[in-house]
C-alpha cells in the first residue's frame, strides 16, 4: 500500500468536490487531469472509478486517490468503456463551470491513440514507480480474492456441499 499525507498541520486536503475552483484553475486543472488519465493508459492502467470524490485537491495541485478497481487495460475487455466513463465523468464535473468541456470526446481520443500504440509513457517518468506500486497492490487484493474464496470453498466441502453460494 502507498500512502503519502496531502495537506498541512491543520488539514487534510480536501477531495475535488469540496472545492470551490476559481474559474482561472478549471480549465488548466482539466487538462492535467486528462493528461494524467492519458499517462496511466501508456501504463496500461485505467482507474476505473474516477471522479471528483477520488481526487484530493491542495494548493493549485491534485492527488488521484483509490485505485483498488483500478484495471490492466491490456487485458479487460472493458477498459475502453471504463476509460471513456472516467474522463466523462471529469467532462461532467468540469463542464458544470466551464461548460464547453461538457462537449470534449477526449476519452475516444485517448483511446485511439493507445489502440495504434501512439500512446508511450515518458521515459524517467516517476509514474512508473507509482504504477508498479499500484500493480502489486492491484495483485494483492486479486490474491487475497482468491484466497477467500478457496476458504469459503473449503468451507462448504466440509459442511457437505451446503450454504450458500458466493
Amino acid at each position: 500500500m502507498l500512502m503519502d499525507f496531502v495537506g498541512d498541520r491543520e488539514a487534510a486536503a480536501p477531495t475535488l468536490h469540496e472545492v470551490r475552483l476559481d474559474t482561472s484553475e478549471v480549465r488548466p486543472l482539466f487538462d492535467r487531469i486528462i493528461e494524467n488519465v492519458a499517462t496511466f493508459l501508456a501504463y496500461n492502467l485505467i482507474h476505473g472509478d474516477l471522479s471528483a470524490f477520488n481526487i484530493l485537491y491542495w494548493e493549485g495541485d491534485f492527488r488521484v486517490i483509490d485505485f483498488p478497481q483500478a484495471v490492466d487495460a491490456a487485458g479487460n475487455n472493458s477498459a475502453k468503456r471504463m476509460l471513456l466513463r472516467d474522463v466523462d465523468n471529469m467532462a461532467a464535473y468540469f463542464g458544470r463551470m466551464a461548460p464547453e468541456l461538457k462537449k470534449t470526446r477526449y476519452g475516444q481520443e485517448i483511446w485511439t491513440l493507445y489502440e495504434r500504440g501512439e500512446l508511450r509513457p515518458e521515459e524517467g517518468d516517476e509514474l512508473r514507480q507509482l504504477l508498479r506500486l499500484v500493480e502489486d497492490h492491484v495483485e494483492v487484493v486479486e490474491r487475497r480474492g482468491r484466497r477467500a474464496r478457496l476458504r469459503r470453498r473449503a468451507r462448504r466441502r466440509r459442511r457437505g456441499g451446503r450454504g450458500p453460494r458466493p
